[in-house]
């Protein structure tokens, strides 16, 4: 055998190798690639379909997502697939090893904020382009600063591009959750990426406390005097007025806003 003869043979050899760590290299991967393909979505259509972004979608296919020490998707992430695909669920979760690969908290957290923070990105530009809403509409509605709606925007715009560190570090607490809905006119929990449906309330969205009850049941003081009975309903009073002060002049800026638009 010649050298030139060995050279072909190393670069099919090469050629043979590169082709096949092109494919889906896990259970999962095959099976959500096979899918995919038979239900004729390029990466983009599918994201749509599973509320997920592409990016994410081709990582989890080839696998480069989905490493001994890296954690599994999440069951959200597979019911999502299963949902969006017409698939088992029962599939899933036995390609994807839930019921046998043990995770650590730390990393299950991880994953499951760069989803919601995902989700959450992708619906509020979805429902605000859905709604025809302004900046000056959701901050009229929500009551949160144009800055803050500005930076949401644009985090959404760019989600293509940013890396997962970018997406686990986007600041979305949980007062801009309940904020935003209603702008919107779905639930908190549908907004932070807690379920599909847009009505739907789930137990494991954050709560907040309603703060006059929690002055009404609990024990506090200010500037080291505890306030007694009275105390309490004096100050539940005043937020009642002061809040009721704000809606009215919610409503007020959105009759001038309304009238300027008509000019």
């Amino acid at each position: 055998m010649n050298s030139n003869t060995q050279i072909t043979l190393d670069e099919n050899k090469n050629t043979n190798k590169e082709t096949k760590t092109a494919k889906p290299t896990n259970k999962l991967g095959a099976i959500l690639h096979e899918a995919r393909k038979e239900l004729g979505l390029s990466y983009r259509q599918a994201a749509k379909v599973v509320n997920r972004s592409h990016a994410y979608i081709a990582m989890l296919e080839k696998g480069t997502c989905y490493r001994e020490n890296e954690p599994v998707p999440t069951y959200e992430t597979l019911l999502a697939f299963s949902i969006g695909y017409g698939m088992p669920l029962d599939r899933l979760i036995e390609a994807a090893g839930l019921n046998v690969i043990q995770h650590t908290k730390d990393q299950d957290a991880y994953l499951t904020r760069i989803e919601r923070n995902t989700l959450f990105l992708e619906r509020f530009l979805q429902l605000k382009e859905e709604e025809q809403l302004t900046l000056e509409d959701i901050e009229l509605e929500s009551r949160l600063s144009k800055k803050r709606i500005m930076y949401f925007e644009q985090c959404a715009q760019q989600l293509d591009q940013l890396s997962q560190d970018d997406l686990y570090n986007i600041e979305v607490i949980t007062e801009d959750i309940y904020s935003l809905a209603p702008s919107f006119g779905v639930s908190p929990s549908y907004l932070a990426g807690y379920t599909a449906n847009r009505n739907e309330d789930h137990p494991d969205m954050p709560k907040l406390k309603e703060i006059s009850d929690f002055l009404i049941n609990n024990n506090v003081m200010h500037d080291g005097i505890p306030l007694t009975e009275e105390d309490k309903h004096r100050v539940r009073n005043m937020l009642q007025v002061l809040f009721m002060d704000a809606k009215r002049k919610t409503i007020e800026e959105e009759r001038t806003r309304k009238n300027k638009t008509k000019k």
